[in-house]
């Protein structure tokens, strides 16, 4: 039987309204070297019936009762045929290049376990929303930024060669949601991950679509930590300060994820552990920068924001401040809470200056300044400064302090 350069790995539970436009879009390809595996995770909307309405002899369907997206996509790579593993979620596309592509990249460097590209956000009917995601970090610095900044990636923008016998490939079917960022951990932490600086995928966002349940989520992470590095307690005093880091990233994520769902108390709680752990990490710029982000959709990226999507965030970071300080557990280091509101009313400055919202950009740097006047010898202060007035110099811009 012909070996297929490239296999597609495409789990499907109850998205068969999308499923067919992800087939299309492998149909589609300028790449035909690859068959496609369409394994049914025990779904009950007629996925069979648009996985067979696709004629296409390189396709195969696979049915399952239901156990869960890891387990789907585990029996994918299991009945592979193809040296190179591709994933696709059944609601996410391709543009038609991203095979030839995508396995021209990952070609140029045999030693890599996978290659990534960018995403943009579409909408339940496949239009473009938001600003596209492109982040690509050098392959040597790949897993530290991994592990230091949390998974950026879709699986639908990755590829990757199967593992070698001894070495992981699989995933870990009791992680849940954040299995894919477990098997990425593990695989490079032996082999580069190749970024290609290309928007290739799309990725759909639609209310239909895993739910990410912050508990569940953030009970998966702590799985995946212990798991890892193991728990705080265990022995092994040469591995603590890795412990340690592992747990501060824990917590790190425990904070961002119920921020993202509104939920103070429990972010505040998380937020107090990792004051604890780590508090250089919460009084960093790109620790509130990712707060403020927290509580807008996905699809805003790095992008510019609007007023009112700054004033939401400005509304949930002063929650979480307010019950940090004052909630039912007392802060751990009161002594910091001028300078976390200084860093985070410096963080509102600074995306209000990259977004040109210059009456906002003025009153957020004089408030950090107010809460914390050390701030104002510090780097990041004036590198908001800097960033403001060189926009300023641009025509129609005009960035006002506070009389």
């Amino acid at each position: 039987m012909r070996q297929p350069a490239v296999t597609v790995v495409i789990p499907c539970f109850n998205q068969g309204r999308f499923l067919r436009d992800a087939l299309l879009s492998v149909q589609s390809q300028t790449f035909a070297d690859w068959e496609a595996i369409v394994v049914d995770d025990g779904s009950t909307d007629g996925t069979t019936e648009v996985a067979s309405s696709v004629l296409d002899s390189r396709i195969r369907y696979c049915y399952q009762e239901n156990r869960g997206l890891a387990s789907a996509r585990n029996v994918g790579i299991r009945a592979a045929r193809g040296g190179v593993i591709a994933l696709l979620d059944s609601d996410d596309t391709w543009e038609p290049l991203f095979l030839e592509r995508m396995c021209r990249c990952l070609a140029r460097h045999p030693g890599a376990a996978a290659a990534y590209c960018g995403f943009k956000y579409v909408d339940p009917e496949g239009r473009e929303i938001g600003m596209p995601s492109l982040k690509v970090v050098p392959p040597e610095c790949f897993h530290q930024t991994l592990m230091e900044d949390g998974n950026w990636l879709i699986p639908s923008a990755v590829i990757f060669t199967p593992a070698p016998a001894g070495e992981p490939g699989f995933f870990d079917e009791a992680l849940g949601g954040v299995a894919d960022t477990d098997l990425w951990i593990r695989l490079s932490a032996r082999h580069p991950f190749i970024g290609l600086p290309e928007i290739l995928a799309r990725y759909r966002r639609h209310p239909a679509a895993m739910s990410r349940d912050p508990a569940l989520m953030v009970a998966d992470y702590r799985r995946m930590t212990e798991k890892l590095c193991g728990d705080p307690g265990g022995e092994h005093a040469d591995r603590e300060e890795r412990k340690r880091s592992a747990h501060a990233r824990l917590h790190r994520y425990g904070t961002l994820m119920y921020l993202e769902h509104s939920d103070v108390r429990r972010s505040a709680q998380h937020l107090r552990r990792l004051l604890i752990l780590s508090p250089g990490v919460s009084g960093t710029m790109a620790f509130w920068r990712a707060a403020i982000r927290a509580h807008l959709p996905m699809e805003y990226g790095g992008g510019i924001l609007t007023r009112s999507a700054l004033s939401r965030s400005a509304q949930g970071l002063g929650a979480l401040l307010d019950e940090l300080a004052a909630g039912s557990e007392a802060s751990p280091h009161p002594r910091l809470m001028p300078g976390l509101r200084s860093r985070a009313f410096l963080a509102l400055a600074d995306e209000s200056v990259r977004s040109a919202v210059w009456s906002e950009a003025g009153a957020w740097l004089w408030r950090s300044a107010v809460a914390s006047p050390a701030i104002v010898f510090s780097r990041p202060f004036w590198g908001t400064v800097a960033r403001g007035m060189a926009k300023v110099a641009r025509p129609g811009a005009r960035l006002m302090l506070p009389r």
